[in-house]
């Protein structure tokens, strides 16, 4: 207790004092004297590493609005010896504690205050302990532990998510992959407090919507530890989408009168019915023809999301969504996204070729036809064998 309690005070010092020191560990002179705030430096952590650290920084017991997104670990400088420093770029969960060969870690890193979102760059020197290196520290022929010819599982995993997962693929993924349960995922998914990323405080309230941050999950490459709380993995995945998510694509969507949600919505069934993402474009005329016409969408993928994606992940009424979510059923938009879209689908939804086709179908080859009239589109849909 009295070892947490003295890591919980350096978060204070940290937090209230930030600001830049040497690798030596100690306040730059000429940093300090430009500052208001007096230095403070974390060093001797001893048999901790420097993830338990990092742990005990995001604790329930420290203020909300002092509390740290330990995970933005961009970037590090290891010192092996006096001779021999070692520069790395870190992915999202990245960080450094032990390394063979030297009694001192200098660790360059930035951390993200939960309370303004603002980034601060911060060294820190500390003595190496013997716990090992910590899950995402660069090793050495795949060496880990406190003796050289040690091999351990690694503690983290890299997962692929592609383009138009759903929640329901995203977390039986992470579960499959030891990272959590996939039942605690959909817990959290619903329940968990993440408005302090402002892409999820903007998610509009919807009673008929079935999971809230579907589309909000981008498709990407992460590093997770395993045996990750769920909260911690799906915020990997959230601070990643506030990146993505640009100021540009904002302005862009809100030009078109759109927001994010409507737009990641759009997107979601574009990347869905399009398997050929050159055709991604004309899809997405054709759904803002339909919308601008007061048409329903009509798009099968709606309705497979539902039957696959839904349905499997819920109790009670089965069909409780299918009227907000099936577009042969609904008006305008569905009830939310139906997948999670990539960029390129995100920017066809901004960017619809300039068409006056209202229907279309694909074959198994994925060739696309295209129609403006319900009678074209039945010759389309003999000619695609469909």
């Amino acid at each position: 207790m009295k070892k947490r309690m003295k890591y919980l005070l350096m978060l204070i010092a940290f937090v209230l004092l930030m600001t830049g020191c040497n690798k030596s560990g100690k306040a730059d002179e000429t940093t300090a004297a430009n500052t208001e705030d007096e230095l403070k430096t974390v060093k001797d952590l001893g048999d901790s590493s420097f993830r338990k650290y990092l742990d005990g920084l995001k604790s329930d017991e420290v203020d909300e609005s002092e509390r740290i997104d330990a995970y933005q670990l961009t970037s590090g400088n290891v010192k092996l010896s006096d001779e021999e420093t070692r520069e790395y770029t870190y992915t999202a969960q990245a960080s450094v504690t032990t390394a063979a060969g030297g009694d001192t870690i200098s660790v360059t890193y930035q951390i993200r205050k939960i309370s303004d979102g603002a980034f601060e760059t911060v060294s820190m020197d500390f003595e190496r302990g013997n716990a090992g290196t910590d899950p995402a520290a660069p090793s050495d022929g795949g060496s880990s532990g406190s003796q050289a010819g040690e091999t351990t599982e690694s503690p983290t995993v890299r997962i692929t998510i592609p383009e138009g997962y759903t929640v329901a693929q995203i977390f039986n993924k992470l579960e499959e992959n030891g990272v959590c349960s996939a039942e605690s995922l959909f817990e959290v998914c619903n329940s968990f407090d993440y408005s302090y990323y402002s892409l999820v405080a903007e998610i509009p309230e919807n009673e008929h919507r079935c999971f809230k941050l579907e589309g909000y999950l981008f498709p990407d490459t992460y590093d997770f530890y395993r045996d990750s709380k769920p909260e911690d993995a799906i915020g990997v995945f959230l601070r990643n989408t506030e990146k993505k998510i640009s100021d540009e694509i904002r302005s862009a969507a809100a030009d078109k009168g759109l927001s994010v949600y409507e737009l990641l919505t759009i997107a979601s069934m574009i990347e869905k019915e399009g398997a050929n993402p050159d055709e991604m474009p004309n899809i997405s005329s054709i759904i803002y023809n339909r919308l601008d016409a007061g048409m329903k969408l009509e798009l099968d993928a709606t309705i497979t999301y539902v039957e696959k994606h839904i349905k499997p992940y819920i109790d009670g009424d089965q069909d409780r969504y299918s009227a907000y979510y099936n577009t042969y059923r609904c008006d305008a938009l569905p009830s939310g996204p139906i997948s999670n879209p990539g960029m390129k689908a995100i920017q066809a939804a901004l960017n619809p070729a300039d068409t006056d086709y209202y229907y279309f179908v694909n074959d198994d080859s994925a060739n696309y036809y295209y129609a403006e009239t319900y009678e074209e589109h039945l010759k389309n849909v003999e000619k695609a064998g469909q």
